[in-house]
């Protein structure tokens, strides 16, 4: 339909939402474009942008690798607000996003920490820390959050590297429960289920109320299994043979596989038209669906 030359090399994108396409740069870029492809404004933030920007009542949310959050005008790109976090020595090189709901934006950070911060002013309503830092090593040490926290009405869970998983109210951030169970893939919230794929490649279910398992599947281990979606009566992964693997959000058994084209699944499929979209670390797209 229209390609544009963004004028530098994407490291983050695509971001949509009211009327805007936005693609982040490895040096700070940010370009938002119309839906039909102009440019509408550029600017630059702190450092290198990792993840898809989100926008939401007027305001781009665009996180950096410095560990750093900062909300623009969606009119003109200029900056609102900006919100800081201390960066440990060593970190895991992540893209983390976050998620908004009610005005309040939802970001893990490093050393585990959780934070809820208004998306109108910057102002942080609550922080808490999900996984303390263990260990005689800074390797040892790292617990950072590296995927996007879920939610629904009532609660926002957040899991870390060589860490815990736990959730917290939404409101308050009151801990409801944690239990060690490190990730550095990401979690998926849907119905009564909190679903994660751990540090080792499996995939696991686990109660949204207590934490409690459900279910396990192991058969992907080793395999760099990506986050789960939940499409359907399915969980949907990929792994670095490229191949997409759906599991009966039930049991967790294995109900049905396809190979794309060899190269990695990295990041989570998401929902179109009812079926799924599904990318490659080679570039290849796929639209899929489950009979």
């Amino acid at each position: 339909m229209w390609r544009v030359d963004s004028g530098f090399a994407i490291s983050a994108g695509v971001g949509v939402g009211e009327g805007l396409v936005l693609v982040g740069g490895g040096k700070g870029q940010l370009a938002a474009f119309a839906v039909d492809g102009k440019l509408l404004w550029k600017t630059k933030v702190s450092s290198e942008v990792l993840n898809v920007a989100k926008i939401a009542d007027g305001i781009v949310v665009v996180r950096t690798a410095d560990g750093r959050l900062s909300g623009l005008d969606t009119t003109d790109g200029k900056r609102l607000w900006l919100y800081e976090n201390a960066v440990p020595p060593l970190i895991v090189r992540s893209h983390a996003g976050v998620a908004i709901e009610r005005g309040t934006v939802f970001a893990g950070f490093a050393a585990g920490k959780l934070a809820a911060i208004s998306l109108g002013s910057g102002v942080v309503i609550w922080e808490t820390v999900v996984s303390q830092p263990r260990g005689n090593t800074e390797l040892e040490r790292i617990s950072d959050i590296t995927s996007s926290p879920v939610l629904n009405d009532e609660q926002v869970c957040a899991v870390a590297f060589q860490g815990r998983v736990a959730c917290y109210g939404l409101a308050q951030g009151d801990l409801l429960w944690s239990r060690d169970l490190p990730s550095d893939k990401g979690i998926t919230l849907s119905n009564n289920y909190l679903y994660i794929t751990n540090t080792s490649g499996a995939v696991l279910a686990v109660d949204k109320n207590s934490g409690s398992s459900v279910w396990k599947n192991d058969q992907l281990l080793m395999r760099q299994t990506s986050a789960p979606y939940a499409f359907g009566n399915h969980l949907i992964v990929g792994d670095y043979e490229g191949y997409l693997h759906a599991l009966s959000r039930e049991d967790g058994s294995m109900a049905a596989r396809l190979k794309t084209d060899g190269s990695a699944i990295l990041i989570t499929p998401m929902e179109l038209d009812g079926g799924l979209l599904v990318q490659t670390r080679n570039g290849s797209l796929y639209s899929v669906t489950l009979h």
